[in-house]
């Protein structure tokens, strides 16, 4: 597996609070890391572990200096780094490596496009890379695991290429060593390259299903290194669309071969971040058309019905719980123009969601639709009797399902207008523009994640508890945060720790100045450290 690979690192220093620093640095990096605040320490902690790399503060008494010394002359294994202000220089080289390693992983990434072009082959690897990284990020991975899947999945597109370069044969039906030719491919020009990720040992395990019948070793369940897995679902996802553009029939293949293929919770991962990425390309296509509410507890449900309604021309707006979905439709300036949600889903069902929302006077004549896997006539006639508008059961027909949605929609706009007309309370349509969501949905993180991925140029504002805060990104690079009486570096940190509120991206740059430098994933390790640090400090004052 990718996690029995990570690099082990020894940190020397006496002062606990200095370790602990330096250790969230590692382990956000991928690493194992150990500590040591005595020679007596050190000496144990150095014989039992596998660590590659000792890293030592100055100045931490003659004891420490002599075993240091000792080791760097009887273990060659290990890497003792001593430098003064040694925290300094490993965050400046951990923010140079990071640059160096992205701008490596890009060229790989322009190569691969490249080829495809020259080769006039569907351009998979626009497709596959970013999903899968953003998968990785979904997981919550390290930054290494990220990596190492995005340079994995670039080379797994190069790998047709690359036989052709190469005076292989075409890639072709076939294997090779217990590989598909192209894959056998990627694995030869991995050994290749002087990498810190294990690709070869990646890209040999792509082809391992999660039942264990797959090849070359019949690798099963988590043995098979989570990169691998999830690389094979991103790139058999951009295949099929590349055969048959059809996002639906893509989607219902990966879901039926979830826990066989698949690994189940990669999988789910992956249905996410396309309901993230299909969420923010709206920037570009902000629909016109009625604005929907969905919900459903099915992540996989959630992602089709979302996918088909939006097809159809519905402005929607998903959540995974009924609670979300009351919280952010109440709060709301105006209603839906309709509401489609699954009876069972987390937290409040649907007919209690219903119920809810039918006492709040905007909402006494939005029509209201249940998708139900459920067949008993007793639910389906109480669904009725509450006062939904219809219910359509599971799989759905979603032709039926958009016609009834659009005509209950005529009738109730009709109704509205009559209403508004006679002083009554008519909906007022709302006027914002870009795209809007619920933090309790869809993190923060996870927007910067998908706007920088697509290196997107927006403005994000956020709302909670009263306060607003203000995030600007260009090319999907931050350059500027503002708080409430805070700026740059500080007011992001503040706002990423948000979880509650309402967000907007709009697809303008609102910037009176540039406060912010770094990486977004600098930013947000250093906006977790400080979350940690609070933590700590409320635990102490209690």
């Amino acid at each position: 597996m990718l996690e029995d690979r990570r690099l082990e690192v020894i940190i020397v220093a006496a002062d606990a609070t200095l370790r602990a620093h330096m250790r969230a640095l590692l382990e956000a990096d991928g690493y194992t890391v150990s500590e040591a605040g005595s020679a007596e320490r050190l000496r144990d902690v150095a014989r039992a572990a596998r660590a590659t790399t000792i890293l030592a503060h100055p100045g931490e008494g003659p004891g420490v200096e002599a075993l240091l010394a000792e080791l760097a002359r009887t273990r060659p294994d290990l890497d003792v780094m001593g430098t003064q202000g040694f925290g300094h220089s490993l965050v400046d080289g951990g923010l140079g490596r990071s640059r160096v390693a992205q701008l490596a992983r890009d060229g790989l990434f322009l190569l691969a496009t490249v080829a495809e072009k020259a080769a006039s082959a569907p351009p998979l690897v626009e497709r596959i890379v970013p999903a899968a990284e953003l998968t990785a990020h979904r997981l919550q991975l390290s930054r290494l695991h990220v990596e190492t899947v995005g340079a994995a999945a670039t080379l797994a597109c190069l790998g047709p290429h690359l036989g052709k370069v190469f005076g292989a044969e075409p890639a072709a039906p076939g294997v090779d060593h217990g590989l598909s030719r192209d894959l056998a491919t990627a694995v030869a020009a991995a050994e290749t390259l002087r990498s810190p990720y294990p690709l070869a040992a990646v890209l040999r395990s792509v082809e391992e299903r999660w039942d264990g019948t797959g090849r070359p070793s019949g690798l099963a369940g988590t043995a098979i290194p989570v990169a691998a897995r999830i690389v094979a679902v991103a790139r058999d996802h951009a295949r099929a669309l590349a055969v048959k553009p059809d996002e639906a029939a893509a989607m219902q293949s990966l879901q039926e071969r979830s826990g066989k293929q698949y690994d189940p919770a990669v999988v789910d991962a992956f249905f996410k971040v396309l309901r993230d990425t299909k969420y923010v390309q709206r920037l570009e296509t902000f629909p016109g058309g009625p604005k929907l509410a969905l919900v459903d507890g099915d992540s996989a449900a959630l992602a089709m019905a979302e996918l088909r309604l939006g097809a159809a021309g519905f402005a929607v707006t998903s959540y995974s719980d009924g609670k979300t979905a009351q919280d952010a439709l109440l709060a709301g300036t105006a209603p839906p123009a309709a509401i489609v949600s699954e009876i069972v889903v987390p937290r409040i069902d649907g007919l209690s969601l219903l119920v809810r929302l039918r006492r709040a006077p905007p909402f006494q004549q939005v029509p209201f639709f249940f998708i139900s896997g459920s067949t008993d006539p007793m639910t389906l006639a109480r669904a009725l009797k509450m006062g939904a508008t219809d219910v359509v059961a599971k799989p759905v027909a979603y032709d039926v399902l958009v016609a009834k949605i659009r005509a209950a929609t005529s009738r109730h706009a009709e109704v509205a207008s009559e209403a508004k007309k006679s002083g009554g309370p008519g909906a007022e349509p709302s006027n914002k523009s870009g795209v809007h969501g619920n933090l309790a949905e869809m993190s923060l993180p996870d927007v910067l994640q998908v706007v920088s991925f697509g290196r997107r140029t927006v403005t994000i504002k956020v709302e909670s508890h009263g306060r607003q805060g203000r995030l600007a990104l260009e090319r999907g690079e931050p350059i500027a945060a503002f708080a409430p009486e805070k700026t740059g570096r500080e007011a992001f940190c503040a706002v990423a720790s948000w979880t509650e509120g309402t967000f907007s991206v709009e697809a303008t740059l609102e910037v009176t100045e540039r406060n912010l430098g770094g990486s977004l994933e600098g930013l947000l390790l250093e906006a977790l450290r400080k979350q940690d640090e609070t933590k700590k400090k409320s635990g102490r004052s209690l």
